[in-house]
């Protein structure tokens, strides 16, 4: 079980105590319309769900990022066929705007390449998410075009 320790932070492994945040932090409308595949309504069941899948999957990253309580959760999946694994993360409201999802990502970029045995990791966001396409751009990722995703929040496109 690895554990990333930044200059604010500390990611580790989803564990069943932090349902709860997890659960506290998506059911915001706020956070929830930008993350494409969250399930909605959003329950605690999920969370729990979400938090057993990541310790079946070994060949994908998860962290929790905390900083005195559970901040947000980054992970590194394979979403698709494409084979290269895909950047995703959520950040509870309170702490948006304070650079911790920028802190959190460099250390799990600096961290995934090696335990995945990748060369690369894509990433992206919604055109309305201007943060989190800010946080991408600071980590170097470069825009290689446009993508759709259905959003269960939004009910769209």
């Amino acid at each position: 079980m690895d554990i990333l320790v930044t200059r604010r932070l500390t990611l580790r492994p989803p564990r069943e105590v932090d349902a709860d945040a997890i659960f506290e932090g998506i059911r915001n409308p706020n956070v929830a319309k930008m993350l494409a595949s969250a399930p909605n309504p959003y329950t605690i069941d999920h969370a729990f769900d979400w938090i057993r899948k990541t310790s079946r999957n070994a060949d994908e990253i998860y962290f929790t990022i905390h900083r005195q309580n559970l901040l947000g959760v980054i992970s590194v999946e394979n979403k698709d066929d494409s084979g290269i694994p895909d950047l995703g993360y959520w950040l509870a409201e309170p702490s948006w705007g304070q650079g911790i999802m920028t802190e959190a990502a460099r250390a799990v970029l600096s961290h995934a390449f090696q335990p995945l045995g990748c060369a690369e990791i894509q990433s992206g966001a919604f055109d309305d998410n201007p943060a989190s396409m800010n946080v991408l751009e600071k980590l170097g990722f470069e825009p290689t075009g446009t993508v759709q995703h259905h959003c269960l929040t939004r009910g769209e496109d």
